[in-house]
């Protein structure tokens, strides 16, 4: 019984093109090789298959029957195999791919809307799944496939992971629009007389609270809450001041009755970057969407 491993695949290529050509001259110009060499390889499939397979004729070589009853099954086998092996084609007009981000919802805010837009542009069938990051990376969720991207203002990926800058933010602080220190100079000092709101940071202090040890200076913290959304409600209500991204403070207060103020100290910036897998890298649906999810400006230049 012959088995795969006792085959050398390209002497099914030979077998195929003698089958067509009916000549060894014609057979060794089309693959490019010798006579001598074509000779050798169809030596070496009549010992493979245990059939003579051609025998001469008066204008070439003519094929057996066991040839004959090979010679369709092989052509439609390694045209299959051909076309198993091309490069996989992504149509974004056609697709109906799901992808799923995770993101913080200050990331959700800023990119889900320009980045739907253009997919329904190029894409209407595609559809975007975005999660909620928790207390950690999700660098196994990438790992083993649940996650195609994170969305996160980390400088440099985990090991294995890739990533690309997709813009960069800094802090600015919003008051309510009648709050009493926008009467005055919004300085350091009136800032740290403030009471002040802040968001649960995913992994380690935020950015402005390490500003603020750095500097040996303390603000007092009076509300914190787990999401960047609940905050300006309470800003509304209240004389609390928010220090946020840029990005997300300035749609609110063109919404809200919220007035954007320079944050008083040198003002922390941060880049926003997209992560994968590296087993993803030449997906090309995925490098797809990195390129779609790049390409957005939002609202200015990155």
């Amino acid at each position: 019984m012959t088995r795969l491993p006792d085959i050398d695949l390209n002497l099914l290529v030979v077998l195929d093109t003698l089958l067509k050509e009916r000549n060894v001259t014609q057979a060794a110009i089309s693959l490019g090789t010798t006579q001598s060499t074509l000779s050798s390889a169809l030596a070496r499939l009549r010992k493979v298959i245990g059939d003579p397979l051609f025998v001469r004729a008066p204008r070439g070589i003519t094929p057996t029957p066991r040839a004959l009853a090979i010679e369709k099954p092989l052509h439609e086998t390694l045209a299959k195999l051909l076309d198993v092996l091309q490069p996989v084609e992504f149509d974004p007009s056609a697709s109906n791919r799901i992808f799923v981000f995770a993101a913080t919802d200050y990331l959700q805010f800023v990119m889900a809307g320009p980045l739907m837009r253009r997919i329904q542009e190029l894409a209407p069938r595609v559809q975007v799944i975005i999660q909620p990051i928790a207390h950690h990376f999700p660098w196994e969720e990438l790992a083993n496939g649940e996650l195609d991207f994170v969305l996160a203002g980390y400088s440099q990926p985990p090991e294995g992971l890739q990533s690309r800058l997709l813009f960069k933010d800094e802090v600015v602080c919003i008051l309510r629009k009648d709050h009493p220190s926008l009467q005055r100079p919004f300085d350091q000092e009136a800032y740290l007389a403030l009471s002040h709101i802040e968001v649960q940071a995913l992994v380690g202090p935020t950015l402005v609270n390490q500003q603020m040890a750095a500097l040996g200076l303390d603000r007092h913290i009076s509300l914190t809450v787990p999401h960047f959304l609940a905050a300006p409600f309470a800003v509304l209500e209240t004389d609390l001041c928010f220090t946020l991204a840029r990005r997300i403070a300035e749609p609110l207060a063109a919404a809200f009755p919220l007035a954007v103020v320079p944050y008083p100290f040198e003002s922390p910036s941060f880049q926003v970057r997209q992560f994968w897998h590296l087993r993803m890298q030449d997906d090309p649906s995925h490098r797809w969407l990195r390129g779609v999810m790049a390409g957005l400006t939002l609202g200015e230049e990155s």
